[in-house]
This record gives structure tokens, C-alpha cells and sequence, in this order.
């Protein structure tokens, strides 16, 4: 028997771990992506340095691993965008990051035309530059040598980096319900949504199930292949690497950005518009739904706010520790704002500055947002059906903040678990690869919640201040 792989493609990097049989990690290697941003909200990577990452990530994690690899799982960022040469697979744009406010100008058309409402009845989904469909259209207009090519492809970033390493062309059941170009639960590319954006389903390409044989992954500098059988968006594949596959298990990544996921089961949820329902996996025996939305400056605002000159060290972060709630109101809004508001031109504030702030009371105020912005992303998931949490399960860098942590439990008024394993994501797609039973994953620890009262006060005082 061989070993496991499981890749995770991310905004800011790619995450190679290895398993043996026992599900022991042998190996693990991280190759760093950056993002250039532009002046006008754009987010562009360059393709080629992103399958560099891939490449280099692979090389370094199978570093002395003889035994032959049986399965490889990919996930992947989503709703990252690019078009490319359907004979060469030259890029023939740069990738479109998920977290690029340059689509909204589709968008905003579409509403303009009236057909907001119809794309949400067709996609369950509210109109937004946060999915792909507008930016397949964006690139499209912004790229208009596309039209005169012989043949082109509008796809997610991982089927172009797959395609380049030997993988059948296609796209997951889950990345494709989160494109607005399908019905929920579907997994055809639905002719009246691609209508409505002006694109054609020829651009696009085909839909498979989640765990599927995708033929071997290799590049001319391997001495190895990897036989990809499974391909899924990164926060399902949080989620079960996780063990969370009950319906109304739900946990925070905090990354680039937060994202809070909950598990919606096998049951089609009703569509609603406050929050993301799209489907996690399908792995033979139906399409398990998950709900999701996205705070989508975290990790980046905190980089924002170090290239200032504020500290944003671990240091800075335990100097917080028993502080009160901030008296400074922050809405966090450096890339327009997610669910449940979906504005995303909404930029960001920062009010109640004296000549006495501090960088330490700036970043207390940014943290304390992010907590506050996450509760109102749970509050939206309870609304739409998904039971109340008695327990959340958060993972991710600023999973080490303790201030943070201990914030976000107040402010919920639930325990805040973090999660044992670090790279949750990875994990995930090699049990799906492999289809594995995960298995819940254990804690380091556990916040439980205080002075609940005050919090709820302070996030009554800040929602009321930034509601839109």
C-alpha cells in the first residue's frame, strides 16, 4: 500500500503533506505566492509562479519518500479565475484572485438591466463579482483579443495548473456550483445563467464528481507521479479534513481572509441571500451542501496595517490579552465586504482616532472586527437553517492569537476550539482522495467565553455604527 498526498493551492502559498497508510505525516513542504494589487481593486497572480509553487511544493514533500504514492487529492482557492489557450494552454490572462473588485462593474450592469433577482432564482445565489461568472465575463471585455482566438478556455485556477501537470480537463461538482453558472446541485452549465453573462458554454470547462480518477500529475522535474483522484474548493476540504461531516458542524479559517463554513447536509438548503450555499463534495452518494461566507480582510488587513509601521507581532498580540472591548469602531473592509452585506465596494473606516491611539489600539480594534464580523456571518447561517453552534471550531494562522480567540468566544458566546492540525485543507483532500472516514479533529485547546454580556453590548455599539 502507498502513501497519500494531499496539495493545497492558497492565495498565499501551496501546502504539499504526505501520509503513509496509518495516516502518520512523513513529509510536508510550503512554497509562498504573493499577489500583485492593482490601484482600481484589482488582484492578479501570475499563473506560471503559482504552478511554480505546485511544483517546487511537490518536489520538496516527496524529498526521499521511495514508496510508490496510491492517491493525491487537490484543493484549491476557488473562485480564482483565468483564461488560457485551449490548444497550448499558454495563460492568455493573469489570474483573477477571488478577493479582485474590478468584476463589480459586470455587475453592477446586471443590476442596472434588472436581473439581479433572476440570476439568484437560477443560482441561489446573490449577484456578485465574489463568484466567478462575472469574472469570466470581466475577462471577456477587459481581454478583448479573447473573441478572435482560435480557441480559448474561461476556467478556475486549478484546472489550468492540473492541466499543465497531465490532469483531464475538468472542474469539480463543488468549484462549479460556486461559478453562478449552474443550478444548485446541478452539474451542467446552465444555458439561461451563461446567457445572462454572455458567455458560452464551449468556453468552459466540463463538470465531474469530486473524487474521480484525473489520470497521473507530473513535470519534467520529478522523478515521481501523482495519481489525482480527488479535486475540491479549500474550505470544504477544511472542513472534512476537520471530521466535520455532520450537518451543523461548522469552523472558522482565519487566512487572507476568515471564512466560516457549516456543514448543511445532504438536504437541498432553501436559498436565501445572506450567505453562500453551494455544494462542499459528492463522492457517489449525493451532494453534500455547506453554507459559507467570507470576512474578506483579515490576514490582509493585519498586513495592511504592518506595512504602516504597526505591530503587528505575536508580542503586539498578547499585549492585548484582558483588554476590554475597543472604544475604536473598525469595519474591515479593504477588499468590499462579503456576506451577509455583499457590497463589494464598501471600503473600509476607522473611527473614535485620537492623538493618544496607539498601533496597539488599532490593532485591538481591527481584531475585535473581525470577531464581530464573523458573528454576524454565524447569525446569517442560523437564520437560514443551520442549527445554533454550541461550539466553534476555528483553525488558521491567527488561530494563535489569544486575544483574538478569546474575542471571538465572547462575542459568540460559545467555546472556540482550535483546532490540533494546522493544515486542515491538505488533510481534507487526501481523505477525500483516498475516501477515508475523517475523524473528529482534536483540540489544542478550548476557549470558553466571558464577559459575554459586554461583548454582546460592544457588538450591538459596532454593528450599528458600520451596518450598511
Amino acid at each position: 500500500m502507498g502513501f497519500l498526498v494531499g496539495i493545497d493551492q492558497g492565495t498565499s502559498g501551496t501546502t504539499v503533506l504526505v501520509f503513509d497508510q496509518e495516516f502518520e505525516e512523513r513529509n510536508r513542504a510550503t512554497q509562498p505566492v504573493s499577489s500583485n494589487h492593482t490601484p482600481d481593486g484589482g488582484v492578479e497572480q501570475d499563473p506560471w509562479v503559482v504552478l511554480a509553487s505546485v511544483v517546487e511544493a511537490c518536489a520538496l514533500a516527496m524529498a526521499g519518500i521511495t514508496e510508490e504514492v496510491e492517491t493525491t487529492g487537490f484543493a484549491h482557492q476557488g473562485e480564482t479565475v483565468l483564461a488560457w489557450d485551449a490548444d497550448t494552454l499558454e495563460p492568455l490572462t493573469p489570474a483573477i484572485v477571488w478577493s479582485d473588485r474590478r468584476p463589480e462593474a459586470v455587475t453592477r450592469r446586471l443590476r442596472e438591466e434588472g436581473r439581479a433577482q433572476r440570476v439568484f432564482e437560477l443560482s441561489g445565489m446573490p449577484l456578485d463579482s465574489y463568484f466567478c461568472a462575472a469574472k469570466y465575463r470581466w475577462l471577456v471585455d477587459e481581454y478583448p483579443e479573447l473573441a478572435s482566438s482560435r480557441a480559448f478556455r474561461l476556467g478556475t485556477l486549478e484546472s489550468w495548473l492540473l492541466l499543465q501537470l497531465g490532469a483531464t480537463e475538468q472542474t469539480d461538482i463543488g468549484t462549479a456550483s460556486r461559478t453562478q453558472l449552474t443550478r444548485l446541485g446541478g452539474a451542467i452549465w446552465d444555458p439561461n445563467l451563461l446567457d445572462i453573462f454572455g458567455l458560452s458554454s464551449e468556453w468552459l470547462v466540463p463538470i465531474g464528481p469530486t473524487v474521480t480518477d484525473r489520470g497521473q500529475l507530473s513535470h519534467a522535474d520529478w522523478d515521481f507521479q501523482l495519481p489525482l483522484r480527488a479535486v475540491l474548493v479549500d474550505q470544504p476540504a477544511a472542513l472534512f479534513g476537520n471530521g466535520y461531516v455532520r450537518r451543523g458542524d461548522m469552523k472558522v479559517t482565519y487566512g487572507t481572509g476568515a471564512f466560516v463554513m457549516a456543514n448543511a447536509g445532504w438536504a437541498r438548503p432553501q436559498s436565501q441571500t445572506s450567505v453562500i450555499t453551494s455544494v462542499g463534495w459528492d463522492i457517489g452518494d449525493g451532494p453534500v451542501y455547506v453554507m459559507d461566507g467570507g470576512v474578506l480582510s483579515v490576514g490582509s488587513a493585519l498586513a495592511w496595517l504592518e506595512s504602516l509601521g504597526v505591530d503587528v507581532s505575536p508580542v503586539a498580540h498578547q499585549r492585548l490579552v484582558g483588554r476590554g472591548p475597543s472604544s475604536l469602531v473598525v469595519a474591515p473592509a479593504l477588499n468590499g465586504t462579503g456576506a451577509p452585506h455583499w457590497n463589494r465596494t464598501a471600503t473600509a473606516s476607522i473611527s473614535g482616532v485620537t492623538a493618544a491611539t496607539t498601533g496597539d489600539d488599532l490593532l485591538q480594534a481591527f481584531l475585535d472586527s473581525f470577531a464581530y464580523r464573523v458573528r454576524e456571518i454565524v447569525d446569517a447561517m442560523v437564520k437560514a437553517g443551520v442549527p445554533s453552534p454550541t461550539l466553534l471550531r476555528v483553525d488558521g494562522g491567527l488561530t494563535r492569537s489569544a486575544y483574538l480567540m478569546s474575542c471571538q468566544a465572547s462575542v459568540l458566546g460559545v467555546p472556540v476550539a482550535v483546532a490540533d492540525n494546522d493544515e486542515a485543507t491538505a488533510v481534507g483532500a487526501s481523505l477525500m482522495a483516498g475516501r477515508s472516514s475523517p475523524n473528529a479533529a482534536p483540540s489544542l485547546r478550548v476557549i470558553e467565553p466571558a464577559h459575554i454580556e459586554m461583548a454582546n453590548a460592544a457588538y450591538e455599539r459596532w454593528r450599528n455604527q458600520v451596518a450598511p
